[in-house]
């Protein structure tokens, strides 16, 4: 299958396949919350795919911001049931 079109950001490709026959591969909890109001069907995919990882990257001179770090804690819980990994790097 051709790939017709690309896009930087996941968040873009639910109005791209709305109603034309095409194809996606995007994150299942994106395509649940708009699959009701732009039709979409959602599928298993028919190969496996690899684990996606997704990072956060804070400055070093920033570690002591209590709003950043809240926010830290709270994408951790809601990353919850995947594979969670913490790494400390300073720069």
């Amino acid at each position: 299958m051709p790939i017709e079109v690309v896009f930087a950001a996941f968040s873009q490709v639910p109005w791209m396949v709305a109603g034309p026959t095409r194809l996606a591969l995007m994150h299942e909890r994106l395509a649940r919350e708009l699959a009701p109001r732009l039709g979409l069907l959602i599928h298993e995919p028919p190969f496996p795919l690899p684990v996606m990882r997704e990072m956060m990257q804070l400055h070093s001179a920033l570690k002591m911001d209590r709003g950043l770090a809240s926010l830290c804690e709270r994408l951790q819980a809601v990353a919850g049931a995947g594979e969670q990994t913490l790494r400390t790097v300073e720069t």
